[in-house]
């Protein structure tokens, strides 16, 4: 990671993407092969809901890469992951969008706005 002092941009990034393309983690269907996946790689892990969430969020992302280098067939990939909550009692569980861009081609480059800035103060 870098250090870029208190600089930073938040970009709106358009996607072209055919949708089988792209392999969502919501859908019940992609999620249990990732984690059949996992559970085939790290055979001690018998109960994959156990697992501590970062652990879990890091295991689907390799489970996803593998996919990537093996087969190469998606060039997005999408999740929810989940957080830990800073307030664990009202909000257990946080969950946070990522989208992996495994193909630049998909890249709206000539579209992309930066939404909000702000610089070194």
């Amino acid at each position: 990671m870098q250090n870029f002092g208190n600089k930073y941009a938040v970009l709106l990034v358009p996607l072209k993407v055919e949708r089988d393309r792209v392999f969502d983690l919501r859908k019940e269907i992609n999620r249990k092969a990732a984690i059949t996946l996992m559970e085939k790689i790290i055979e001690k892990c018998n109960n994959f809901e156990e697992l501590d969430i970062m652990l879990k969020n890091r295991a689907i992302g390799f489970a996803c890469e593998l996919m990537q280098n093996k087969a190469n067939n998606y060039d997005l990939y999408y999740n929810d992951f989940q957080v830990s909550s800073k307030n664990q009692i009202s909000f257990p569980i946080k969950l946070t969008p990522q989208i992996c861009v495994t193909n630049d081609s998909i890249i709206q480059y000539n579209e992309i706005e930066v939404v909000y800035e702000k610089g070194d103060e």
